[in-house]
């Protein structure tokens, strides 16, 4: 019976036209329910998208929870103030109902955009479609007589749009759910307190030690220099990467005295200046004035977590901000080199591609541009991609593009192996890059 009276209110609601306040039973038991429901299909969806590689986000449930009390208030306090609070019960009730049809049809959405068959593609956009017409319909929940009423309902919607924006700004945002992703050992990193002022009072003299000695280039030939950066201040993994990375640069390349590193750590915040967007930008500017820019090459290797066309520079107690795309291609073009090779470790970096690439650059990324990357546990030596790529790929071959797809295909395997979608990292070769990379391998082939 009681399921009986919930179906009878979802035909009421995308089926009939006479007035909802006439046709929707909305006691508080079918309140809630429709409220489970939507909980159900949303947890569902969690489980479907990460299982088993994946779990519960404890800030995203407290995100979640926190959200939704916000939303029905909100619902609440736009019905009194509209003078509809006698259609509050009916709202109560189709909100659920209408977010449920709406998250169904966002993971057709996401499945559409996948590496489906392309046989399939139309048939699930298709579903896409109709499912969000189902949901676009279920707004009938706010008139009596269909969308048009609704739509013309200008006061109650536009509170209802300042209360949803607010809750994005004021509340925590986070997933229900999260990928093993990028940590694999999910445990949380040590917290080291950090000394804020004296952290910025040091940054003069932690620059003027990474440029004052560097190394002018040697006319005649082709000469690397190399700027490190790790980026997140909270996982030492990425300190780690930008130390081994730039030992190799001096060792393996003859780039002693020619790298500058940058670092944001909370356990050893001085031992690098900031690696925050001014310090980038004279670490630029400083290997430029050193090269010969038309000769030499500029290797940047940037480690981090990152989202699309956003490159993380987290060290919140220090202030950074991201770095996104265009500010990178900006800094770049700035600066006057012209023979770059660039490598992107981080989640979504192959967003940065369509932004950085140019006949002088040669870009490459740990991942696609709607892709995660692996293995920035605090505790590990490398990620992912820096093992396959630097620590294996480039130990059996000097030369940055052949190493490429070596690396690819072991961290794929190690992808498969975990049972992880595959970051499936990107490579872009410019014509002029490839040209001077042909000339400096020749050159270290010589010189032995």
């Amino acid at each position: 019976m009681f399921f009986g009276i919930f179906v009878r209110n979802l035909k009421a609601m995308f089926g009939r036209r006479t007035p909802l306040t006439d046709s929707i039973v909305t006691s508080p038991g079918q309140i809630i329910l429709s409220a489970c429901i939507f909980l159900a299909v949303t947890v569902a969806t969690g489980v479907f998208w990460y299982w088993p590689i994946g779990g519960v986000n404890t800030w995203g449930v407290v995100s979640f929870l926190a959200s939704s009390f916000v939303t029905f208030a909100g619902i609440a306090v736009a019905a009194v103030l509209t003078g509809q609070s006698a259609r509050l019960p009916i709202f109560l009730f189709g909100l659920p109902i209408c977010l449920t049809f709406g998250l169904i049809a966002m993971q057709f959405y996401w499945y559409a955009s996948m590496d489906v068959p392309q046989s399939w593609t139309k048939w699930v956009v298709g579903v896409a479609i109709m499912f969000g017409i189902t949901a676009i319909s279920a707004l009938k929940v706010f008139a009596e007589n269909g969308l048009k009423r609704a739509l013309l309902s200008v006061p109650l919607l536009a509170i209802l749009f300042g209360l949803e924006i607010g809750r994005g700004m004021l509340l925590p945002q986070a997933p229900l759910f999260e990928t093993a992703s990028a940590e694999v050992d999910n445990a949380a990193p040590e917290y080291f307190p950090v000394d804020i002022e004296a952290l910025y009072y040091a940054q003069p003299d932690l620059m003027a030690q990474q440029i004052d000695g560097l190394r002018p280039e040697t006319s005649g030939q082709i000469d690397l220099f190399a700027v490190t950066l790790g980026g997140t201040a909270y996982q030492n993994v990425f300190l780690r990467e930008v130390d081994a990375v730039s030992t190799m640069f001096e060792t393996k390349y003859d780039a002693s005295a020619r790298v500058i590193r940058l670092a944001n750590s909370t356990k050893e915040p001085t031992k690098y200046p900031l690696a925050n967007k001014r310090n980038l930008d004279a670490s630029l500017q400083a290997i430029a004035s050193k090269m010969d820019p038309a000769e030499d090459i500029a290797f940047l290797f940037l480690t981090s977590h990152g989202g699309e066309d956003v490159f993380s520079l987290s060290f919140y107690e220090a202030g950074t901000e991201s770095l996104s795309a265009r500010e990178l291609a900006a800094m770049l073009d700035g600066s006057g080199l012209q023979n770059i090779v660039m490598v992107l470790s981080a989640c979504y970096s192959g967003s940065f591609i369509d932004d950085l690439e140019g006949p002088g650059r040669m870009i490459i990324t740990a991942s696609a541009e709607d892709r995660t990357s692996f293995g920035c546990a605090d505790k590990n030596e490398w990620t992912w991609w820096g093992e396959a790529y630097f620590s294996e790929a480039l130990t059996e071959t000097p030369d940055f593009r052949k190493a490429f797809p070596a690396a690819k295909s072991l961290v794929s395997s190690w992808e498969q192996e975990m049972g992880f979608e595959t970051s499936d990292p990107q490579i872009s070769i410019g014509e002029d890059i490839d040209r001077v990379l042909d000339s400096y391998f020749a050159q270290r082939m010589v010189q032995g």
